[in-house]
């Protein structure tokens, strides 16, 4: 008997794999209507092969040897082709070399997502329903899972190497896979991959899974320029900003991109500086020479050893830095950021999540509030008045671009309420096909805090505050 006729014989109904007559039933309980095909069987043998006991020591999550197990997969994807007299064309042996490897040491059907360039987010709502975002616009991925398992055995194999708990006691994973895990998927790929993860009890439909595709090489300022993100004049003013030690909040709403702005704004900060980064997950990317990065952590099953952005926050103080950059303000750890800043940690910079440049004000209170103090709101605006300058604010359009929206002053108290001043804003003029058509102008207004861009040794040419001319760039 030949190793198809056996493997068919282990699959047929008195084995167990479905009832005399009917067909076999899928991986989330409907009928199969495909006829496995000549690939599929040989695919199975191999892998039954690999996960016998002779090599199972060395296959399941050592991503180190996908070269070894590739040439292993050709010798014997080959000797079971030549025993069942099966030829492939060259193009579907490599097909199915690549799935089993993809399989059993990378990312599955993600792996072609992954190394595809195109692609910057994957989102698993279940395993048969996969979504992507290519350029800007999500649409429906024609992969999928072959049924729960495949997905969950994937997800385990992604943080596998972060020490990281992902069971029904902990059903919730948030985290940046390491360089090295990222180094298995094809050649072109992204730098590196941030994914939040959520299983069953939490998720009803199956393992649901976000991919962020984060790439090898930080954006510059020519990048924003040329994509329109921005415009010279204003990349211009925010680098004297940045110079000159101005408290900056990147705000916007989710994937409009915040982080990637911020990763730029700190490009500006002098290059002896010290800077102490804090992040839920690590996504900044600075050059500079002294960066310290601290992460909160999760406690342990025991409840014990938590550690929180406000923690960090709090004890950044005593290391000496020249900068705090924080990648995200959620709750009340900015109370500790504010609080730093009005204790002479200037030039900090922060991104939140917020609709507008005065949602982002009014958010700054509330995450202020949920640290517990019992402070009189307009005690607290005050300390967001003397201690936050600027507010950088970015949008995500309707045509997928990023575009910063407008770059607001904070200036002081005005009838109990704190006063924003537009210095820049977005006008869209139209739109032309699917794009939106705009741009980033001055207001005619100059930001208060001049005097400190002069004393910084900055001089900004005149006609960045200009009103009458198309800006430069944009």
């Amino acid at each position: 008997m030949t190793l198809l006729k056996r493997l068919k014989k282990d699959q047929s109904p008195a084995g167990g794999a479905g009832a005399a007559g009917q067909p076999p039933v899928g991986p989330e309980g409907s009928t199969s209507s495909s006829p496995r095909s000549a690939n599929d069987d040989v695919k199975d043998l191999v892998q039954q092969r690999l996960q016998s006991d002779e090599i199972a020591p060395w296959v399941p999550f050592d991503l180190t040897k996908s070269q070894e197990l590739r040439r292993y997969i050709d010798q014997l994807s080959n000797t079971i082709l030549v025993s069942e007299g099966i030829v492939l064309p060259k193009n579907e042996r490599k097909r199915l070399i690549d799935q089993i490897v993809a399989d059993l040491v990378g990312f599955g059907p993600l792996e072609p997502l992954l190394a595809d360039n195109t692609v910057t987010e994957i989102m698993i709502n279940s395993p048969k329903d996969i979504y992507i975002v290519r350029k800007g616009i999500v649409v429906r991925s024609d992969v999928s899972f072959e049924d729960c398992e495949q997905a969950l055995a994937v997800l385990a194999r992604m943080i596998a190497h972060l020490g990281e708990r992902l069971d029904a006691a902990h059903p919730i994973v948030a985290a940046r896979l390491p360089d090295a895990l990222n180094q298995t998927v094809k050649a072109g790929s992204t730098g590196f991959l941030t994914i939040n993860a959520v299983i069953d009890p939490i998720s009803a439909s199956g393992p649901t899974i976000y991919i962020g595709k984060w790439s090898a090489y930080a954006l510059t300022v020519q990048n924003l320029i040329d994509y329109g993100s921005v415009t010279i004049p204003v990349m211009e003013f925010l680098r004297a900003c940045v110079i000159a030690r101005a408290n900056i909040v990147v705000s916007g709403g989710r994937y409009s991109g915040k982080t990637m702005l911020l990763n730029v704004l700190s490009g500006f900060i002098p290059a002896d500086e010290r800077i102490v980064t804090i992040e839920h997950i690590p996504e900044l990317r600075l050059a500079h020479q002294q960066v310290i990065s601290l992460f909160p952590r999760q406690p342990d099953s025991n409840a014990q050893g938590a550690v929180t952005v406000r923690d960090l926050i709090a004890h950044s103080a005593l290391m000496r830095p020249d900068r705090i950059v924080l990648g995200e303000l959620r709750a009340g750890e900015a109370l500790e950021l504010l609080q730093l800043m009005a204790r002479g940690y200037d030039g900090s910079m922060a991104t939140l999540r917020a609709a507008t440049p005065s949602d982002a004000l009014a958010r700054l209170e509330v995450m202020a509030l949920m640290s517990g103090i019992d402070w009189p709101a307009r005690n607290l605006r005050e300390l967001i008045a003397s201690t936050v300058n600027l507010i950088v604010h970015v949008e995500r359009l309707n045509d997928g671009s990023r575009k910063v929206i407008a770059v607001s002053e904070v200036q002081g108290i005005k009838r109990g309420a704190i006063k924003l001043v537009d210095i820049f804003q977005f006008e869209q003029t139209g739109v032309k096909g699917k794009k939106v058509v705009g741009s980033l102008r001055s207001t005619g207004l100059r930001p208060k805090f001049m005097n400190r861009i002069v004393d910084a040794g900055i001089q900004l040419p005149p006609s960045i505050f200009e009103t009458n001319a198309d800006p430069p760039g944009g």
